[in-house]
């Protein structure tokens, strides 16, 4: 079965399947990633600048530093920002603090905590416009 028999986004609390997991009535699971949803146009651009390899790199160093400032017990799913994960057409970025490659159940959501504070600023312009949490969703692959 093809992979629009799951749904495009989920809640944060909606984990989904293990990426492969066979669902009945469905198939096998797609890659699903939980990240913020962002244009970028409307945000800041940080220290290396504003292109999609800049935005990742300042996401990860912010993430990093912020482990490095209150280090977890356990390992972490290391955090990317992706581009056109919805097909060609998408000009979002997303911000990824996880995905189904490894089982979501084992996903702490205090973890989030890293990758929130390592989002880049939003355009002072349209802050007000923008609720980023509202993006915040696990997101399917094409």
């Amino acid at each position: 079965m093809p992979r629009k028999s799951f749904p495009e986004s989920r809640l944060p609390e909606d984990k989904p399947p293990k990426r492969g997991e066979i669902v009945p009535g469905k198939g096998k699971t797609p890659l699903y990633i939980l990240a913020w949803r962002l244009l970028p146009r409307n945000l800041v651009s940080g220290p290396r600048g504003g292109s999609h390899i800049s935005l990742h790199d300042d996401f990860v160093l912010r993430w990093a530093n912020n482990v490095r400032a209150n280090p977890a017990d356990h390992i972490l799913q290391r955090p990317a920002v992706v581009s056109f994960f919805g097909g060609l057409k998408d000009d979002h970025v997303y911000f990824v603090a996880a995905s189904n490659n490894e089982d979501p159940e084992n996903y702490d959501p205090k973890d989030l905590e890293y990758a929130r504070n390592a989002l880049p600023k939003i355009q002072q312009w349209i802050a007000d416009e923008i609720d980023v949490e509202a993006g915040l969703r696990w997101y399917r692959r094409g």
